[in-house]
């Protein structure tokens, strides 16, 4: 795969919130920021405080840490790695402003993390952990053969996607575009019928008359 080939690892979970969205954020680099966004840099920020810090005898927390996986075709950023060197562990930690959520959405991203330190480290990560800011509290998560077979199929599709020259139709269900940030490029309810952009693009004319 070629370097060029190669796609941030925040597009996973961009694909899992909206096709739509992901191809508009990571082919035509369109970004605007709204309240989740901005809240969500802000958590970062306090988080990704580049370099390693000791926090007990064998066990060194690094943040910040960029990522790469040729198996995935990915390159990103870690905000948390705990090396644990007592019992040989590499624990991948991901901060998230919300809470936990029904989907995987936040899961695959783990474990697209682990996959890349594995890959960088040569090493095993059975596990990590997703903190999530609403509730201040670690979940666990066991990156399985299910999690990580969803992982890699995932990236095949963004992978498919980025190589498109249109972006994909809006979600069906678009109570989901209330808290996305991109609506107003995006047009969902527009870009659904074409005939309602066409009604759309007359009624501006007419008002510009």
């Amino acid at each position: 795969m070629d370097e060029e080939e190669y796609f941030q690892l925040s597009a996973l979970q961009h694909f899992r919130f909206c096709p739509r969205q992901c191809f508009l954020i990571h082919k035509e680099e369109i970004w605007v920021e709204n309240y989740f966004t901005t809240a969500g840099k802000i958590m970062h920020e306090h988080v990704d405080d580049r370099g390693s810090v000791t926090v007990a005898p064998g066990v060194r927390h690094v943040r910040a840490l960029d990522l790469r996986s040729d198996r995935l075709g990915v390159t990103g950023r870690a905000d948390l790695v705990e090396f644990d060197a007592n019992v040989h562990r590499v624990f991948p930690v991901e901060y998230k402003l919300g809470k936990p959520k029904a989907s995987d959405i936040d899961v695959v991203q783990l474990c697209a993390q682990a996959i890349a330190l594995e890959e960088m480290l040569r090493c095993k990560i059975s596990e990590g952990a997703i903190y999530y800011g609403k509730t201040r509290h670690r979940l666990a998560v066991k990156l399985d053969d299910t999690i990580r077979e969803n992982t890699f199929n995932l990236a095949r599709k963004v992978h498919l996607l980025l190589a498109q020259t249109h972006p994909p139709p809006p979600l069906e269900n678009q109570s989901v575009c209330e808290t996305c940030s991109l609506v107003d490029f995006c047009l969902p309810k527009i870009s659904t019928c074409p005939h309602k952009a066409q009604d759309y693009l007359n009624r501006i004319l007419e008002e510009d008359a």
